[in-house]
């Protein structure tokens, strides 16, 4: 696993703003083939967590112009009135500029 890195964005449902100020962690692991497979986390305030489904595919826009599609997992914090979301990205990061703007 290569060092993870801090990231500030927004989780997207769709085109729709989701989440507007997401902080989190992200990092790689390089597989045997090269490939690269992403994943991370953040925290959110537990009154959000119902409003968070396992089985939607979210996108997180970086505030550098990335972008990702991802799964969320969500797991109780030892921050008090936090929650934990864990992510694995789907595929590459893209680069915000091939895509819409957002």
């Amino acid at each position: 696993m290569e060092r993870m890195e801090h990231f500030r964005g927004k989780l997207l449902d769709g085109d729709q703003v989701f989440l507007d100020s997401v902080e989190g962690y992200l990092g790689s692991h390089t597989m045997s083939s090269g490939h690269k497979t992403w994943f991370g986390n953040f925290e959110l305030p537990t009154e959000q967590r119902a409003s968070v489904c396992p089985s939607i595919r979210y996108k997180l826009v970086f505030t550098d112009g990335r972008i990702g599609e991802l799964y969320i997992d969500i797991h109780d914090s030892n921050t008090p009135g936090k929650c934990t979301a864990e992510f694995q990205l789907i595929g590459a990061l893209k680069e915000k500029k091939s895509l819409k703007t957002y």
